[in-house]
């Protein structure tokens, strides 16, 4: 299972720490994206995930300091991220959305 879902920024930082990664997704500029793996993360065993897309930037700083809602400790979570000014994935960017969710289910054990 891997959902995809706007949530509101927060203003604690994730207590989790963030792997950043870059994928070229298909016709598209490199996308970078942030992701926070759960306590004890075993690639064996596959776990729900979440595609976590702050409100406003979706900066680096905004990806590490979003509050994540109660009940991911067990999650994936993926953020990604745009510069400063960049095109947000609500602004005509959807399709590169559904792309990384292929990408990210192919590479990860994801329930």
């Amino acid at each position: 299972m891997l959902l995809c879902l706007s949530i509101p920024g927060g203003r604690r930082p994730s207590v989790m720490p963030l792997e950043y990664h870059k994928v070229r997704l298909y016709n598209a500029k490199p996308m970078r994206y942030a992701t926070i793996f759960p306590p004890d993360y075993d690639p064996t065993v596959p776990y729900p995930a979440i595609i976590a897309l702050p409100d406003g930037d979706q900066t680096r700083l905004s990806v590490r300091w979003t509050e994540w809602m109660d009940g991911v400790d067990d999650w994936i979570v993926f953020g990604p991220t745009v510069k400063t000014g960049g095109r947000k994935f609500h602004q005509g960017g959807e399709s590169l959305i559904m792309e990384l969710c292929d990408y990210l289910a192919d590479r990860h054990n994801i329930e």
